[in-house]
């Protein structure tokens, strides 16, 4: 039976958090402190949402991350987190291409240096 796309994702869930567990990293990213709010404009917020590392989307970054610079997922935690924050409103197809312009732009800057 051919494996479909939706198949993936629970399997890369499971092994993302499977890692994360062995490892013994939180599948709740600590929320950072408030940021101070500017008084100046009204719409400033200084709520910050929790980052879900069992997430389809964080799971995708990390996995994308870990890939492309060659590590453990256990190097990368961070960088998907600010990720997923920075993104977290985009369907996991965006973050993918995202992430993956991302590092199409980075690499080829390097590769100019």
């Amino acid at each position: 039976m051919p494996t479909t796309v939706f198949d993936q994702f629970p399997r890369r869930t499971a092994a993302v958090t499977a890692q994360l567990t062995i490892l013994g990293i939180p599948l709740t990213a600590p929320v950072p402190p408030p940021a101070d709010l500017n008084p100046a404009d009204p719409w400033a917020s200084n709520h910050t949402a929790p980052v879900d590392r069992s997430s389809l989307a964080w799971c995708t970054a990390a996995t994308m991350l870990a890939d492309h610079h060659h590590t453990g997922i256990d190097h990368q935690v961070l960088a998907a987190d600010v990720h997923t924050q920075l993104h977290h409103a985009r369907p996991d197809l965006t973050v993918h291409t995202t992430l993956h312009d991302t590092l199409t732009a980075a690499h080829h800057t390097l590769a100019r240096l």
